[in-house]
């Protein structure tokens, strides 16, 4: 199930960057929540695979940079889950607090946190009076069916 919702964050991250990529749409909240969800998922890849990184979760991206940050991140979580996810990792937060998790849990940290800063681009489309994508769970599984969903 792990697997199955790193790839609707994948695809609710494209569905964003399309949003993003359509004129009106890149306000200066939108891009930062975009930028900040694209940054927080290389920081926790980075974490998991015990590699340096920038410690800063709201680094601005251009919407042209997005799709390459995506698909490196895909490729990462791909990577993490074809690993021990109940191996624990000790790692440092932001602001150098020292912490300790089950892999399984930061990636589904990652999954939720995704969905929060989205939840907030639809608010504020909302309130610019702009329709935001559906990037629901259910959404991605209407899409896209479960290969054990019956036909």
């Amino acid at each position: 199930m792990l697997a199955r919702c790193m790839d609707q964050m994948d695809w609710a991250n494209e569905a964003t960057i399309a949003w993003l990529r359509e004129p009106g749409n890149a306000d200066a909240k939108s891009l930062l929540l975009a930028s900040h969800i694209l940054n927080s998922q290389s920081i926790w890849i980075d974490r998991v695979s015990q590699r340096e990184y920038v410690p800063d979760a709201f680094i601005l991206r251009a919407v042209e940079a997005m799709p390459a940050i995506n698909e490196a991140n895909r490729k990462g979580f791909q990577e993490i889950l074809a690993g021990d996810l109940d191996r624990e990792i000790d790692y440092r937060m932001i602001d150098g607090t020292p912490r300790r998790s089950r892999i399984e849990d930061m990636l589904m940290h990652v999954f939720t946190h995704g969905f929060h800063h989205h939840g907030q681009m639809a608010a504020n489309a909302s309130a610019r009076g702009l329709r935001f994508p559906n990037v629901s769970f259910i959404g991605f599984t209407r899409l896209n069916p479960s290969p054990e969903s019956p036909a």
